[in-house]
């Protein structure tokens, strides 16, 4: 299991208020009124653990690539390749392919939640000039936007770990 580090300067949220807080109500008041920072805190490091700790994948995903890729891989059906045992291998095959994908776009999620609120501009995006600050806030405006778009349509597949 992966550790979270501990700043100097987030030892304040380990009062015994917040952790009674959070102990009962799963949240205390501090989080509630710096909701943007612990959901862009908490998300990426839940969707890497599951990344990290991955079980299954959403079966939509594996339908979809099998759609993709049935003449290449010489599959009548996606029903034929998950009922025939004759497919067991290329089953293997597909569902390490469709793994992937699906820790990808859980990596995807986490890394653009990181993003909008990181408070800095990647290095391709900085320049010497005054509009820096309107980047910024227009990148991870950015950044939020396809993180929620991502999150928003895969919310009801993250059971999938």
């Amino acid at each position: 299991m992966k550790r979270i580090s501990i700043k100097n300067s987030d030892l304040r949220v380990l009062k015994p208020k917040y952790i009674f807080q959070r102990a009962r109500y799963g949240f205390c008041e501090r989080d509630a009124v710096f909701i943007q920072r612990w959901f862009c805190q908490i998300m990426p490091e839940m969707l890497e653990y599951m990344a990290d700790n991955l079980l299954s994948y959403p079966g939509c995903l594996e339908q979809e690539y099998l759609e993709q890729h049935k003449e290449a891989l010489g599959v009548p059906s996606y029903l034929a390749l998950i009922t025939r045992g004759r497919y067991k291998e290329l089953r293997e095959k597909v569902a390490d392919e469709v793994s992937a994908q699906w820790q990808q776009i859980l990596r995807r999620m986490a890394h653009l939640f990181r993003e909008s609120f990181d408070g800095t501009l990647p290095d391709e995006e900085k320049t010497d000039g005054e509009n820096d600050f309107e980047k910024l806030q227009q990148y991870e405006e950015n950044c939020a936007k396809e993180a929620f778009e991502l999150f928003s349509k895969w919310f009801f597949n993250l059971w999938c770990w």
